[in-house]
């Protein structure tokens, strides 16, 4: 007899079924540690069988452990093949309620086959080696159903680590696939090759079926299962969590702690393991921690209850635990699961906030302060505003009044200085005449401003400018105005032009009010223009009205002036104001007068120094 086959059948048996037991000890409620138990249990119960087969005192006695052999063989494939579907997450409704069953069916009839005929093995022979089974008439069917079994195998595994979407499931599917490979290898080169050259020696299969088994205790012990399973689940969970997690066991022992909570606390878990649970919290508030615990016990569980951890350098730390007790089956108590919750953050936020909440009190406090004496500012300025609207009334009623007062003696004033100069009333000399146009031309000026206050009373009061219309040509109403002012511009030097197309059209409007409006344009731009500079009218038209532009090259004026000018009294420059004249209202007016008519008004400039652009539009009125 050969040895080493019975040696390596009985160290087959011992490993195979040690690795069973091992597996299933960890977990034995874990679905895959079940099936795998039974397969390695079945290739153990097989190297035993084969080891008898070897070692048998009679040809029938080897006949029936070799029958046996085959059907943990048998059992075996079928089993394994479960165990890859389920490895392999392949286990779909088609394959666990259609495949699987004629799987176990077909190893059924197998099984049946083997132990009623020789169809696949005949009657065991003393060899060189022992008792062993030559090959039956349909020994070729009984290789291609244990072919077709565990070629399926190798394509879950090889599916397995190919789509694994982790590092660990990567590295396990390829271990078990080369392992699976390696063994298919193995046990085909002996049991399926070279009996078909003729060569006819002692199967090794049980070598290759106990690495086989080896290798996948191996990997689920190293990797765990790569299918989310319970126990795997918890584990992850367990090791992920951000909070703190101590079990301890019925007597306040700890027995496990996840690594968050190690990290956190600076311990080792050598440090943790087996320690009191309460050597674990800050001594001032062991009392309350026993009060806790006692309440657990009674009620079963706590929950969110303030008390401090220790780290291992000292440091208190705040926490609120969630306690329970966790039983058995029976309803015993074997253990009991503590969770924490760090609320340092919470602690300091709280702080921040009841210190913002004393800030607010004192700032509302202030802000009470502050209004009553808004309030009473308020109260005054109301006054104020009362007294001021009094004043601006007697201020409009004063101008009014005044400007009417004031027209009466100024009008003979410069009627009678105009005769007098004109030589109506007698000769008089050049001197006289130089002073009768002094007081000419101030007469006039006083005139004019008295007429703008008349017209800011009227706007003050809210009577609307009364307008006359009529067809006018305004290229015409242009000549006649400049015909006026030409020598004031030439006395100054200023080049004045016009430029209006020849199909300018007639506008319907009131001519006195119209003359009025250019002639202020114009006198704005003289006032404002150096000597030497120039002065230009333009017209357009678009569409259904007309545009007309005053453009000057004099001092300009800064953008945030705007629209600002269109404002009574409003100047921007006041010392220059003065030198020129005026008192802020022609602008106003100009408006006024644009904005009757429907129009509007707006003025243009690049800057100080830059010119300027007054430009209006009148609506054509068919």
């Amino acid at each position: 007899m050969n040895y080493a086959f019975a040696i390596i059948s009985i160290v087959g048996f011992v490993i195979t079924g040690g690795a069973a037991m091992f597996v299933f000890a960890r977990n034995p409620r874990e679905w895959l540690n079940q099936i795998f138990f039974a397969f390695a249990t079945v290739v153990g119960w097989n190297n035993l069988f084969n080891f008898l087969v070897i070692i048998g005192r009679s040809p029938s006695s080897a006949d029936l452990y070799n029958k046996l052999s085959n059907v943990c063989w048998l059992i075996f494939v079928a089993i394994s093949l479960h165990f890859c579907v389920i490895l392999a997450r392949k286990d779909t409704p088609f394959i666990m309620r259609g495949i699987l069953p004629i799987a176990y069916l077909s190893m059924l009839i197998m099984s049946y086959l083997n132990i009623s005929t020789y169809w696949f093995y005949t009657l065991p022979q003393m060899t060189g080696w022992g008792y062993s089974a030559g090959l039956g008439k349909y020994y070729w069917v009984f290789v291609l159903f244990s072919m077709i079994f565990l070629l399926a195998q190798l394509w879950l595994l090889f599916s397995i680590w190919r789509e694994a979407k982790s590092k660990r499931e990567r590295e396990q599917g390829r271990l078990l696939f080369i392992a699976m490979l390696l063994s298919f290898l193995f046990g085909s080169a002996f049991d399926v090759v070279l009996p078909i050259f003729g060569f006819f020696i002692q199967t090794l299969v049980p070598l290759a079926t106990t690495s086989f088994v080896m290798i996948f205790g191996y990997a689920i012990v190293k990797y765990g299962f790569p299918g989310v399973t319970p126990s795997a689940l918890a584990q992850n969970i367990i090791s992920t969590m951000l909070d703190y997690l101590i079990f301890t066991d019925p007597h306040e022992n700890v027995k496990l702690v996840n690594q968050n909570y190690l990290n956190e606390f600076g311990f080792s878990a050598n440090e943790v393991i087996g320690r009191r649970f309460i050597d674990l919290h800050e001594h001032d508030h062991i009392g309350e921690h026993e009060i806790i615990i006692s309440g657990m016990v009674r009620n079963g569980s706590v929950k969110n209850k303030e008390m401090w951890l220790l780290k291992k350098s000292g440091e208190k730390v705040p926490v609120t635990m969630d306690a329970s007790l966790v039983v058995d089956e029976y309803g015993d108590e074997i253990g009991r699961l503590h969770i924490f919750h760090d609320i340092s953050e919470e602690r300091k936020l709280l702080l921040q906030q009841n210190e913002a909440i004393a800030e607010l009190t004192k700032t509302k406090g202030r802000m009470l302060s502050i209004l009553e004496d808004t309030t009473a500012a308020r109260d005054e300025m109301t006054k104020l505003y009362e007294d001021l609207k009094v004043v601006d009334r007697l201020k409009n009623e004063f101008l009014s009044i005044t400007s009417h007062e004031l027209k009466s003696p100024l009008t003979p004033i410069y009627d009678y200085a105009d005769i007098l100069q004109k030589e109506l009333l007698g000769p008089v000399n050049e001197k006289q005449k130089n002073a009768l146009g002094i007081v000419k031309k101030q007469s006039e000026h006083l005139l004019k401003i008295i007429e703008s206050l008349l017209e800011a009373s009227r706007i003050e009061h809210g009577k609307p400018l009364k307008l006359e219309k009529e067809p006018v040509s305004f290229g015409d109403l242009l000549k006649e105005i400049i015909k006026v002012m030409q020598s004031q511009f030439d006395s100054r030097q200023i080049k004045l032009e016009t430029d209006l197309p020849e199909d300018f059209p007639t506008l319907l409007t009131d001519p006195g009010k119209l003359s009025h409006l250019m002639t202020c344009l114009l006198e704005n731009a003289l006032k404002f223009t150096p000597k030497g500079g120039w002065v230009k009218v333009l017209g357009s038209r678009k569409d259904d009205t007309v545009e007309i532009q005053v453009v000057d090259n004099g001092i300009g004026l800064a953008r945030e002036h705007l629209e600002e000018i269109f404002r009574r009294f409003f100047q921007v420059d006041t010392s220059y104001t003065r030198i020129a004249g005026g008192v802020g209202l022609g602008l106003t007016i100009v408006k006024e007068i644009v904005e009757a008519h429907g129009g509007k008004i707006w003025a243009e400039s690049e800057g100080i120094g830059k010119g300027s652009r007054f430009c209006f539009t009148l609506p054509i009125e068919k």
